[in-house]
Protein backbone atom coordinates (compact mmCIF):
# COMPACT_ATOMS: atom_id res chain seq x y z
CA UNK A 1 0.00 0.00 0.00
CA UNK A 2 1.41 3.38 -0.92
CA UNK A 3 1.69 6.23 1.56
CA UNK A 4 -1.26 8.18 0.09
CA UNK A 5 -3.59 5.21 0.58
CA UNK A 6 -2.32 4.73 4.13
CA UNK A 7 -2.96 8.42 4.89
CA UNK A 8 -6.47 8.22 3.42
CA UNK A 9 -7.25 5.11 5.49
CA UNK A 10 -5.92 6.81 8.61
CA UNK A 11 -8.03 9.91 7.96
CA UNK A 12 -11.08 7.70 7.42
CA UNK A 13 -10.33 5.87 10.68
CA UNK A 14 -10.02 9.19 12.53
CA UNK A 15 -13.14 10.65 10.87
CA UNK A 16 -15.52 8.07 12.32
CA UNK A 17 -16.39 10.21 15.36
CA UNK A 18 -17.37 13.23 13.25
CA UNK A 19 -19.42 11.01 10.94
CA UNK A 20 -21.24 9.39 13.86
CA UNK A 21 -21.78 12.77 15.55
CA UNK A 22 -23.31 14.22 12.38
CA UNK A 23 -25.56 11.18 12.04
CA UNK A 24 -26.75 11.56 15.63
CA UNK A 25 -27.47 15.26 15.11
CA UNK A 26 -29.45 14.52 11.94
CA UNK A 27 -31.48 11.82 13.69
CA UNK A 28 -32.21 14.18 16.59
CA UNK A 29 -33.50 16.78 14.14
CA UNK A 30 -35.71 14.14 12.53
CA UNK A 31 -37.07 13.20 15.97
CA UNK A 32 -37.83 16.84 16.69
CA UNK A 33 -39.68 17.14 13.39
CA UNK A 34 -41.64 13.95 14.01
CA UNK A 35 -42.59 15.09 17.52
CA UNK A 36 -43.78 18.40 16.11
CA UNK A 37 -45.89 16.48 13.60
CA UNK A 38 -47.32 14.28 16.34
CA UNK A 39 -48.27 17.20 18.56
CA UNK A 40 -49.71 19.41 15.85
CA UNK A 41 -53.44 19.11 16.17
CA UNK A 42 -54.63 21.76 13.80
CA UNK A 43 -57.44 20.76 11.57
CA UNK A 44 -57.07 21.60 7.93
CA UNK A 45 -60.22 23.20 6.65
CA UNK A 46 -60.57 22.70 2.96
CA UNK A 47 -63.24 22.29 0.38
CA UNK A 48 -61.30 19.38 -1.09
CA UNK A 49 -62.81 15.94 -0.62
CA UNK A 50 -61.32 13.73 2.04
CA UNK A 51 -59.10 10.82 1.23
CA UNK A 52 -60.88 7.49 0.80
CA UNK A 53 -58.49 5.81 3.19
CA UNK A 54 -57.19 8.20 5.85
CA UNK A 55 -54.22 7.06 7.89
CA UNK A 56 -55.93 6.24 11.17
CA UNK A 57 -52.67 5.16 12.79
CA UNK A 58 -50.71 8.32 11.95
CA UNK A 59 -49.84 9.06 15.56
CA UNK A 60 -48.82 5.46 16.20
CA UNK A 61 -46.62 5.43 13.09
CA UNK A 62 -44.91 8.67 14.10
CA UNK A 63 -44.28 7.45 17.65
CA UNK A 64 -42.82 4.17 16.36
CA UNK A 65 -40.47 6.12 14.09
CA UNK A 66 -39.40 8.26 17.05
CA UNK A 67 -38.73 5.16 19.17
CA UNK A 68 -36.73 3.55 16.36
CA UNK A 69 -34.65 6.70 15.86
CA UNK A 70 -33.99 6.97 19.61
CA UNK A 71 -32.76 3.37 19.60
CA UNK A 72 -30.48 4.09 16.63
CA UNK A 73 -29.12 7.16 18.42
CA UNK A 74 -28.28 5.07 21.49
CA UNK A 75 -26.42 2.58 19.28
CA UNK A 76 -24.61 5.39 17.44
CA UNK A 77 -23.57 6.98 20.75
CA UNK A 78 -22.13 3.67 21.93
CA UNK A 79 -20.28 3.29 18.62
CA UNK A 80 -19.01 6.85 18.91
CA UNK A 81 -17.61 6.22 22.40
CA UNK A 82 -15.91 3.06 21.15
CA UNK A 83 -14.44 4.99 18.21
CA UNK A 84 -13.19 7.73 20.55
CA UNK A 85 -11.46 5.13 22.73
CA UNK A 86 -9.83 3.46 19.71
CA UNK A 87 -8.68 6.78 18.29
CA UNK A 88 -7.33 7.95 21.65
CA UNK A 89 -5.39 4.69 22.00
CA UNK A 90 -3.96 5.08 18.51
CA UNK A 91 -3.01 8.72 19.13
CA UNK A 92 -1.19 7.79 22.32
CA UNK A 93 1.35 5.95 20.14
CA UNK A 94 2.50 9.21 18.55
CA UNK A 95 5.74 10.50 20.01
CA UNK A 96 5.05 14.21 19.44
CA UNK A 97 2.57 15.54 21.99
CA UNK A 98 1.70 18.53 19.75
CA UNK A 99 0.65 16.15 16.97
CA UNK A 100 -1.45 14.24 19.48
CA UNK A 101 -3.13 17.48 20.57
CA UNK A 102 -3.89 18.57 17.02
CA UNK A 103 -5.34 15.20 16.02
CA UNK A 104 -7.26 14.76 19.28
CA UNK A 105 -8.81 18.21 19.03
CA UNK A 106 -9.74 17.71 15.40
CA UNK A 107 -11.01 14.13 15.41
CA UNK A 108 -12.11 13.25 18.93
CA UNK A 109 -13.42 16.63 20.07
CA UNK A 110 -14.41 17.66 16.51
CA UNK A 111 -13.12 21.19 17.05
CA UNK A 112 -12.45 23.79 14.40
CA UNK A 113 -8.87 24.78 13.61
CA UNK A 114 -9.24 28.08 15.46
CA UNK A 115 -10.39 26.36 18.66
CA UNK A 116 -7.54 23.86 18.51
CA UNK A 117 -5.02 26.64 17.90
CA UNK A 118 -6.38 28.59 20.87
CA UNK A 119 -6.21 25.53 23.14
CA UNK A 120 -2.64 24.72 22.03
CA UNK A 121 -1.44 28.31 22.00
CA UNK A 122 -0.28 28.17 18.38
CA UNK A 123 -1.19 29.82 15.11
CA UNK A 124 -3.80 27.98 13.02
CA UNK A 125 -1.31 27.17 10.27
CA UNK A 126 1.09 25.66 12.82
CA UNK A 127 -1.69 23.41 14.12
CA UNK A 128 -2.52 22.37 10.55
CA UNK A 129 1.13 21.45 9.94
CA UNK A 130 1.18 19.44 13.18
CA UNK A 131 -2.02 17.75 12.05
CA UNK A 132 -0.58 16.82 8.66
CA UNK A 133 2.63 15.49 10.22
CA UNK A 134 0.61 13.58 12.81
CA UNK A 135 -1.53 11.96 10.12
CA UNK A 136 1.57 10.79 8.26
CA UNK A 137 3.24 9.46 11.41
CA UNK A 138 0.03 7.73 12.51
CA UNK A 139 -0.39 6.20 9.04
CA UNK A 140 3.06 4.64 9.37
CA UNK A 141 2.28 3.36 12.88
CA UNK A 142 -1.15 2.02 11.92
CA UNK A 143 -0.21 0.56 8.54
CA UNK A 144 -1.76 -2.88 8.26
CA UNK A 145 -3.57 -2.82 11.59
CA UNK A 146 -6.45 -0.39 11.41
CA UNK A 147 -9.09 -1.67 13.87
CA UNK A 148 -11.98 -1.73 11.45
CA UNK A 149 -10.36 -3.54 8.54
CA UNK A 150 -9.16 -0.67 6.36
CA UNK A 151 -6.11 -2.05 4.58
Amino acid sequence: MDMNAAVRNTEEFLGRVRKLRNGIENKMLRIETLRDMATSTTAAVSDMPRSDSPNLQRMETVLCKVADLESEIAQDRAAMETAKAEITAALSELEDYREQQALYGRYVECNAWAAIAKDCGFHIRTVQRQHDAGIEHLAVLMKGRLPYGQE
